[in-house]
């Protein structure tokens, strides 16, 4: 009889430290479940961020050539300043600094 009630006492500490894990899982499954809830926000507003990116990279792409339309048009009106200078006898643009526009890169 003493090894049976043995048993029984093993077999109830067993079922509450089962009963303590199973809490344990659960509680670890709810914080994985936000977690995972968390990442899938976490994803979208970076889709959404790359996307925008996307976005910014095609207007640069365009503001650069933009700009270097701007700038071509720009030196063709200087160089027809400077030629036109002795023409019209007065200084259409000043001596210094160089008013070429360049290439920013």
């Amino acid at each position: 009889m003493d090894d049976n009630k043995v048993i029984i006492g093993l077999l109830q500490g067993l079922t509450e430290t089962v009963g303590e894990i199973k809490v344990r899982v659960c509680n670890i499954e709810v914080r994985v479940e936000k977690t995972e809830s968390r990442i899938d926000n976490i994803e979208r507003r970076m889709d959404k961020i790359e996307a925008d990116i996307a976005i910014i990279k095609e207007d640069v792409e365009i503001i650069k050539e933009d700009a270097s339309e701007t700038r071509s048009g720009a030196n063709l009106v200087i160089d027809w300043a400077e030629r036109m200078e002795q023409f019209v006898k007065i200084p259409l643009i000043p001596e210094k600094p160089s008013y070429r526009l360049e290439e920013v890169k």
